[in-house]
């Protein structure tokens, strides 16, 4: 089979940002106040696409990002599933089943030698993703158990068993549930960087510090540029994950 398109993009996108003055004295009007003082910021103005506006406050310093790093988890899921797609058209095989198979067969030498220094492993797609159709259209998406917001918020911290992934992203972004992060972290990816857990498809490749035990740490800076490079540059579409952290892309997360 010819090699099929990867699951990394082959360089990063030139995203066309530009300072913005305007944006910038928008900002600081809010930002230089308590209780945001002390908070990192990156603004970044899509409605100017191709020329992007940026402004920020504290954006280059190092910060504790704390549940913030449940975002990059849920990026890199979607980026996991466009790279999958792509990946899935030109594969010629009859049987749906067969068809991650054949991607993790293309993929595995790239993705095991990705990060030095850790383990060879690889996402496991058949629990991510659902597909049907037939060769040349297939259909894939993330495994739902069809739970709506008011479901996903009733289950609190817990992690009940038999729930979907898309649910478990939701419960992830809704509640900040750290099971159910740690359990879509370790069927599929994690930011470049970070030590944990051992799984790593990562398009995102935010400059993380991650001592043990430590936590990650990043600036809004490198975190704003890593989120928005995994698609390359964005369209006029506004999205919102719940968590109150808003994107505009041409394939980012719809939950429903």
């Amino acid at each position: 089979m010819a090699d099929l398109p990867g699951p990394f993009p082959a360089k990063p996108p030139n995203l066309g940002w530009a300072p913005s003055d305007s944006l910038q004295e928008s900002l600081k009007r809010f930002a230089a106040k308590a209780p945001f003082a002390q908070m990192g910021v990156a603004l970044v103005d899509l409605s100017r696409n191709p020329r992007i506006g940026y402004a920020g406050w504290n954006d280059t310093r190092q910060i504790y990002v704390a549940s913030l790093a449940k975002i990059g988890a849920m990026f890199a899921a979607f980026q996991l599933r466009q790279s999958v797609r792509a990946a899935a058209k030109p594969v010629s095989v009859p049987d749906s089943a067969k068809v991650f198979d054949a991607i993790a067969a293309d993929w595995t030498p790239g993705v095991s030698s990705r990060t030095k220094g850790r383990p060879a492993d690889f996402p496991r797609l058949a629990r991510i993703f659902s597909i049907s159709g037939s060769q040349g259209n297939w259909a894939i998406d993330f495994i739902d158990s069809q739970k709506n917001w008011e479901e996903i918020t009733k289950i609190g911290d817990s992690l009940p068993k038999g729930l979907g992934f898309r649910d478990r992203m939701k419960l992830m972004i809704a509640n900040s549930n750290n099971q159910a992060a740690a359990s879509c972290i370790d069927e599929g990816m994690t930011p470049d960087g970070c030590s944990q857990p051992r799984r790593t498809l990562a398009p995102i490749r935010a400059k993380a510090a991650c001592p043990p035990r430590a936590g990650a740490a990043c600036s809004g800076r490198s975190a704003a540029y890593s989120i928005l490079s995994a698609w390359g540059s964005p369209s006029t579409r506004d999205v919102s994950a719940r968590s109150g952290a808003c994107c505009q892309q041409s394939d980012i997360p719809s939950w429903n």
